[in-house]
């Protein structure tokens, strides 16, 4: 199909087309990358994009249910015929939308922040009525008409946000539901976790033995696995990655997972399972360092930032980070330890401190910010 392309890497004019995943995509790295370096000039130069971006794949709703229904099968799981409104590009906008509501409020440009907040309402309200079928999200929802393969890939968009520190905004019951479906149907300690099932017979309008539907990538693997562990379900990330890890030995490949050909590049999401291990979710601007780990038991494990690097750590019931290059900074520290009795230490001495819990998880507000250099640590417990 020709197309137009008007220069700007986040949109194509009304007579072409775009992939409809990478708009959404480009918005939530947008705002993972200013939660990573607090980089405010950044977000200002970014944010004309965001405003295309987020108006290209507005425009894509036709119905006014807050989803996108037009040109969804231009996405890069492009043998899959999708159509409607797909809940892996639909789970995008949702995340999209979360991330462009808080761009927005950081820049002051409340007049955008508002109309995106009403639509991330609607949208997500869409999602789980539309397209929840008990058990997962159904492939897509055209009408009267519905595809109910099992996509690995259905939460894509809530799993990149959780992972940045942001909380769902589709219902945490069905996403569990869904989260567990995609464990049970898809996955096999033999061949892995494969990108499309079809539990009991279900109607499908996807013919399954294409390369992409059929196959089994690393990249997807990871990443549902970091989403498992940064869910709960600690073990069972484990397991999916110890059974990709299985695989490729056994293919005397460890280093080279292939995809479209060697070296692919979606596997480097394996560092989101270090993300959700580590509970490591730095939000500069903010001045919060969130420290939840998934691990089980005593762990030692790096983590790494635009101004430094060090290793986070658990022995019994105590928590440390410790700086080795650079620093990290910090006001506010979220743990989720089950008690914290002395509270935060360096060198054995505690600063000026108060504590306070939030849900499961146990806020240590510090009186003036916390700057760890190289070669400190600061422990809780």
């Amino acid at each position: 199909m020709p197309h137009t392309y008007d220069g700007d890497f986040t949109h194509f004019d009304q007579s072409g087309w775009g992939r409809v995943d990478m708009n959404p995509e480009f918005v939530m790295m947008v705002y993972r990358d200013y939660l990573w370096t607090g980089d405010k000039q950044y977000l200002m130069d970014m944010w004309p994009h965001v405003v295309k971006a987020m108006q290209y794949t507005g425009s894509l709703d036709t119905n006014g249910d807050g989803l996108p229904d037009k040109n969804t099968g231009y996405q890069t799981f492009d043998q899959w015929g999708l159509r409607g409104s797909p809940s892996y590009v639909c789970s995008l906008w949702i995340g999209a939308l979360q991330a462009a509501v808080e761009i927005a409020l950081a820049l002051n440009h409340r007049q955008n922040a508002a109309p995106w907040k009403q639509t991330l309402a609607k949208a997500a309200e869409s999602f789980d009525r539309m397209l929840f079928n008990g058990q997962y999200y159904s492939l897509w929802v055209d009408g009267g008409q519905r595809d109910e393969v099992c996509m690995a890939y259905q939460i894509a968009g809530q799993w990149f946000n959780h992972l940045i520190g942001l909380p769902a905004a589709t219902s945490r019951a069905q996403l569990e539901t869904a989260m567990g479906s995609i464990f049970k149907y898809n996955f096999s300690l033999e061949t892995g976790l494969r990108n499309a099932s079809v539990p009991h017979g279900k109607r499908n309008f996807l013919i399954l033995d294409n390369l992409q539907a059929g196959g089994v990538w690393s990249g997807i693997e990871y990443a549902f696995a970091s989403f498992m562990m940064d869910q709960g379900r600690y073990a069972d990330g484990v397991e999916l990655v110890n059974a990709v890890n299985r695989r490729y030995l056994r293919a005397g490949l460890p280093w080279n997972h292939v995809e479209c050909g060697d070296h692919y590049t979606r596997p480097m999401s394996s560092w989101a399972t270090l993300l959700a291990a580590t509970g490591f979710k730095p939000d500069v601007p903010g001045q919060l360092l969130t420290l939840t780990p998934g691990a089980v038991g005593d762990f030692r494990a790096p983590w790494a930032t635009r101004d430094g690097f060090g290793h986070i750590s658990r022995d019994g019931a105590a928590l440390a980070i410790t700086c080795v290059s650079g620093h990290i900074r910090f006001k506010i520290l979220r743990v989720n330890l089950p008690a914290v009795k002395k509270g935060a230490m360096i060198h054995g001495k505690k600063p000026a401190q108060r504590m306070t819990r939030e849900g499961q998880y146990t806020l240590i507000t510090f009186e003036h910010p916390v700057s760890l250099p190289a070669g400190e640590t600061l422990a809780i417990s």
